[in-house]
């Protein structure tokens, strides 16, 4: 059997509404989520983002997502970031400043 089954972050910095309703209607089991234990227990997970590099790094921080997203990704599966969550999966970034971000994709 497919599993179809996402887990979208809940990262305090995103319209979880239009990113679950997107996987929804490609046929996703979505999940929102912003727990430890229901982001390591995902087959995949999608980190989405508006806003600013910075406060995006930071509202991860608070929210103690940080070390979870890099903790997930070291097991292999699949991380899609997309508008932030993309730009936060790289190195750094010099976005009103020099912010460092995950560091699951090498680059600024």
């Amino acid at each position: 059997m497919l599993d179809t089954s996402v887990v979208v972050i809940d990262s305090g910095i995103c319209n979880l509404f239009n990113v679950s309703r997107a996987f929804q209607s490609l046929g996703a089991q979505v999940v929102v989520a912003s727990s430890r234990r229901d982001i390591l227990s995902a087959s995949r997970i999608v980190l989405p983002g508006v806003g600013a590099f910075g406060p995006g790094m930071k509202s991860l921080e608070q929210n103690d997502l940080v070390g979870t997203i890099k903790e997930f990704a070291a097991g292999g599966r699949p991380v899609l970031g997309f508008c932030l969550g993309m730009q936060m999966l790289l190195s750094t970034s010099e976005e009103h400043g020099s912010w460092p971000g995950l560091s699951l994709i090498p680059g600024r």
